[in-house]
């Protein structure tokens, strides 16, 4: 089955949301052409930035499509083109982790986008 996005929303760069039939999914573009990578799976629930990192709040599906809590990631921030986006990725983490790497990063004021 062939899955065709439907919406994109930019979070910092060459960062974005995209929604298709299946949800949303974090991605990264990876070159002038527009090829991109999923960095986090279907299902996000917010995203954002601040400073050096993106941030982004996941739901994570069970396959019954219930909703199995939060997981929570970090990901370093790429202002050029890199085949590797993934690297550096920290998570998925609890709330309580995610704090604490918060903290450690001094990642202090997320500016969070909104998407529907």
């Amino acid at each position: 089955m062939k899955v065709y996005p439907v919406s994109r929303i930019n979070i910092k760069g060459l960062y974005f949301i995209e929604t298709d039939d299946l949800g949303r999914y974090l991605g990264y573009q990876i070159d002038e052409y527009e090829n991109s990578l999923i960095l986090v799976d279907h299902y996000v629930f917010a995203a954002g930035y601040s400073g050096k990192f993106i941030v982004e709040i996941q739901h994570p599906k069970k396959q019954d499509g219930m909703s199995v809590g939060s997981s929570y990631y970090i990901i370093p921030f790429h202002d050029t083109y890199t085949n590797s986006p993934q690297d550096g990725i920290i998570g998925p983490l609890t709330l309580k982790e995610y704090n604490m790497k918060k903290y450690e990063l001094k990642i202090d004021h997320v500016i969070w986008k909104e998407f529907n």
